[in-house]
This record gives C-alpha cells, sequence and structure tokens, in this order.
C-alpha cells in the first residue's frame, strides 16, 4: 500500500471518527438532558413517598398507645376500688386524660383518611363509654354489701374499643404496604436512572478519546510524512 493511500484511510478514519464523536456526544446528551429532568421529577416523587411512609409509620405508633393509657385508667380504678384511697382516683383522672389527648392526637395525625376519622369517633365513644362504666363502678362501691358489678358489661366495652384500634392498626398497614411498594418502586427508578446516567457519560468519553485518538494518529501521520520529504 502507498503512502498515499495509508494517508487517505487514515484521514477518513479521522473524519468517521470526528462524526461518531459529535454524534455521540449530541445523541447523549439529549438522553442525559432527560434523564436530568427524569430523575428530578423521580427525587420529588421518592421523597413524598418517603414523607407517607413516615407518616403512617408515626400513625402506628400513635394507634398504639390508646390501649395501653386505658389499661393504667383500668389500674388506677382497680386499686381504689379495692383500697379505697383517693390517691388512685386521682391518678386514674392524670391517666384519663391522657387517654384523650392521645385520641386527640390520633385524630388529628389521621386528618387525611376519612374511615381513620370515622374509627377515631367510634374509638372516642367506646372511651367515654368506659369511663362512665368506671364511674358507675365508683358509685356501686359507695353501696357497700348492697353493690352490685356488672363488671361483663364493662368487657364488652374495652373489647370494642380494642377492636377499633385493631382495625385502625390493619388501614394503616394496607396503608404502609402500599405506600412502602411506591417509594421502593420510585427509589428502584431513581437507582436505574443514576446507572444510565454513568454509562451515558461513559460512552461520552470514550466517543471523545476514540475521536482525539484518531485525530493524533492523522497528525502524526501527517507530520511523519513532511519529515521524511527533502
Amino acid at each position: 500500500m502507498s503512502i498515499a493511500s495509508i494517508r487517505k484511510l487514515v484521514a477518513d478514519h479521522a473524519i468517521r471518527a470526528r462524526l461518531i464523536t459529535a454524534s455521540a456526544v449530541g445523541v447523549n446528551l439529549a438522553i442525559i438532558g432527560y434523564y436530568f429532568w427524569f430523575m428530578f421529577s423521580s427525587v420529588g416523587d421518592l421523597r413524598h413517598w418517603m414523607r407517607w411512609v413516615d407518616h403512617t409509620l408515626s400513625v402506628s405508633r400513635l394507634i398504639e398507645r390508646p390501649m395501653a393509657d386505658m389499661a393504667e385508667v383500668e389500674s388506677q380504678h382497680r386499686g381504689y376500688m379495692i383500697t379505697g384511697h383517693g390517691v388512685m382516683l386521682v391518678a386514674m383522672e392524670t391517666a384519663r386524660e391522657k387517654l384523650v389527648r392521645d385520641v386527640d392526637r390520633l385524630e388529628l395525625s389521621t386528618a387525611d383518611n376519612p374511615r381513620q376519622q370515622a374509627n377515631v369517633d367510634r374509638l372516642r365513644q367506646f372511651m367515654y363509654k368506659k369511663f362512665e362504666f368506671l364511674d358507675e363502678l365508683i358509685v356501686e362501691r359507695a353501696k357497700g354489701p348492697q353493690a352490685h358489678y356488672d363488671l361483663d358489661r364493662g368487657f364488652a366495652i374495652l373489647i370494642r374499643f380494642r377492636s377499633v384500634l385493631d382495625e385502625m392498626g390493619a388501614e394503616e398497614l394496607r396503608l404502609l404496604q402500599f405506600r412502602t411498594a411506591r417509594r421502593d418502586a420510585i427509589g428502584a427508578n431513581v437507582t436505574i436512572g443514576l446507572w444510565i446516567m454513568v454509562g451515558m457519560n461513559v460512552a461520552i468519553f470514550g466517543a471523545v478519546f476514540y475521536g482525539a485518538g484518531m485525530q493524533a494518529i492523522e497528525e502524526f501521520k501527517h507530520n511523519g510524512h513532511h519529515q521524511s520529504t527533502p
């Protein structure tokens, strides 16, 4: 092969390299631009669902409180019924106030969910029914030996109170599963997008280095030819 043919071949390769480089850079920049937009919107969605997951977990923790509060109310009430000490009534009233506050917090935290709002209304009804029942027992105690305690009614109220909390817990679990799935799906898309962007950048740098290499070879051949010419 003659020197002229070699020079023409190298020049053709250099032209093709420049075209490949320009095309690769243009296409990849367009794709990267799209993925920047995609990532920006996806990160916003990811944060949105992360906040909802955190909110659901917070509500689930709040749902656990009223039953513990009610147990404390009953414990102090039982202590008074056994001992007759007034300090037990004070402690019972304190426990009642805490229960009311926690139910109020639960109502506020589920303001976005009509189903849970209805459940809170039912929960509050059973709570006050339980309070009324415990007050009736205190009045009945004052009758002495003639006192009659309908404990089954109080137990039934407590069961219904707990069943509402169970329903609320099940609702939050359903929401948690849905919201976690959405968060994880968007998180996976963000991760894939990041890897695609990394791949695009690698492709751009590869195309640039290829074009630069072919241009360097062309210049080297061209300079070598001039140096060999007397």
